[in-house]
């Protein structure tokens, strides 16, 4: 569920450094968040009122505000442009190879290189490693969506395909992010973004809302591994972090605010 930023977020950003949590906060870019509307496939609604302060944001922007804010921090090094080609895991200490040539070696590795992170397929085994739980999620931004009530979240819950639930998610200025992920089951299409272009033309509930919506971009989509796996998140030397450890709320479909928190608890831990 990219762009939405769930309030467990800036707890996290907070408990790390009330500063970063109020730059964050601050982003001109934001639309806060304070209720959600939960629709069932008949149309009837549930609204439940958020507790902690939530925004939507677009996440590339997120994302890299952070890594801004991080780069002022002392003591911490980049290699921007490059990525991890191999692990060795041996000798006492733990390496990574990058892609430059340059190896980078250490008593313990924290890796969060994602839902098809390579360090970890490095780390374990062929016998030992277990794909985990996932389910496949597609979005694309959209603006002229007439409906959308401020500071609302919505999530729908589609007849034809009930193992999955349908987004929009505003984000300011008429604009709004639109999204379905898709738990794979043999009874429902193999491809979720068939699935999701089917709802906006022909779901009787959500496709009269994209009557006058004009998509501003192509559908992207991504693979989100669910928390609840037994695949291991630690081991010798190395610990797992947000979407690499399969910390993905099954429920909610929100993964940024577990993902913070996990690297804060492996930060304590080294």
């Amino acid at each position: 569920m990219r762009d939405a930023i769930p309030g467990n977020t800036f707890k996290a950003l907070n408990y790390l450094d009330p500063k970063i949590a109020l730059q964050i906060r601050e982003a001109s870019t934001k639309q806060e968040i304070t209720k959600a509307a939960f629709f069932n496939y008949k149309g009837q609604k549930t609204t439940v009122n958020w507790s902690l302060y939530a925004h939507n944001f677009e996440r590339s922007i997120f994302d890299n505000q952070l890594l801004e804010i991080t780069k002022e921090i002392e003591n911490i090094t980049f290699f921007e442009g490059q990525k991890v080609l191999t692990v060795k895991n041996q000798n006492e200490q733990v390496s990574c190879i990058l892609n430059s040539g340059l190896e980078l070696t250490g008593k313990i590795l924290i890796a969060c290189d994602g839902a098809n992170s390579s360090i970890k397929k490095s780390l374990f085994s062929a016998t030992s490693f277990r794909e985990d739980n996932s389910y496949f999620a597609v979005s694309r931004y959209y603006e002229g969506l007439e409906h959308l009530v401020k500071n609302q979240n919505e999530v729908y819950h589609v007849k034809k395909y009930p193992v999955g639930y349908f987004w929009i998610f505003p984000l300011g200025k008429g604009k709004a992010n639109v999204g379905f992920g898709l738990l794979p089951n043999r009874k429902q299409p193999k491809h979720v973004n068939e699935a999701f272009s089917d709802i906006i033309e022909n779901d009787p509930i959500i496709s009269p809302l994209f009557k006058n919506a004009k998509p501003l971009n192509r559908t992207t989509g991504a693979k989100l591994p669910l928390g609840g796996t037994k695949s291991p998140m630690s081991g010798e030397r190395f610990i797992l972090c947000g979407d690499a450890a399969s910390l993905v709320d099954p429920i909610s479909g929100a993964g940024i605010d577990t993902a913070i928190w996990s690297g804060i608890f492996a930060a304590e831990c080294a």
